[in-house]
């Protein structure tokens, strides 16, 4: 305590009518008083300054956690947008694979369908021949006929057809039983 506060007190203790032993324990009890308005106030003032520390420690974890929050959300729909890219390239490539396992079925389709149109030519052919080859009257050819109801000409035929050798590269094997039977 300062000496002007004193010389006040002193002055507001005489101002009351004390004197000696009482305005001793008056001056006594007002620096006491002071004095615990003085450490009140600076009690204030520190839990002030620890109000505002936490209020900004608040804020700063607040902050973080938005922060945070922000590149969570960023993350998820970085990843949300790979998985649609991801999608749309799996569908792309199910639908090139779907294309091309029908382009085969097509060219499998062309190739069979061209096999049955080989196959009927070289039939007919055979028929064609069969018929001329049967035509000059081959007198073993009618009496075959004659000794099978009627049914000796495609049989007789058949006497004279040579069938080719099979062959894996060019040759439907289906054909060529057909052929064969």
């Amino acid at each position: 305590m300062s000496a002007k506060e004193i010389k006040a007190l002193i002055e507001v203790g005489t101002a009351l009518g004390y004197s000696g032993d009482e305005l001793k324990q008056f001056i006594t009890d007002e620096r006491m008083r002071l004095d615990k308005e003085k450490e009140r106030e600076r009690e204030r003032e520190r839990t002030d300054k620890e109000r505002a520390f936490e209020l900004n420690k608040l804020k700063v974890e607040s902050e973080a956690k938005a922060a945070a929050e922000v590149e969570r959300m960023r993350l998820k729909t970085e990843a949300k947008e790979k998985a649609e890219t991801d999608r749309r390239r799996i569908e792309a490539e199910d639908k090139a694979v779907a294309a091309k396992a029908e382009a085969e079925k097509l060219k499998v389709e062309a190739e069979t369908v061209k096999a049955r149109m080989e196959h009927e030519f070289r039939m007919r052919e055979i028929e064609v021949r069969n018929r001329n080859s049967g035509a000059g009257g081959d007198t073993e050819n009618a009496q075959y006929r004659d000794n099978n109801n009627g049914h000796g000409s495609r049989s007789a035929g058949m006497n004279v057809l040579k069938l080719p050798p099979f062959s894996e590269e060019k040759d439907d094997l289906d054909a060529y039983l057909t052929r064969f039977e």
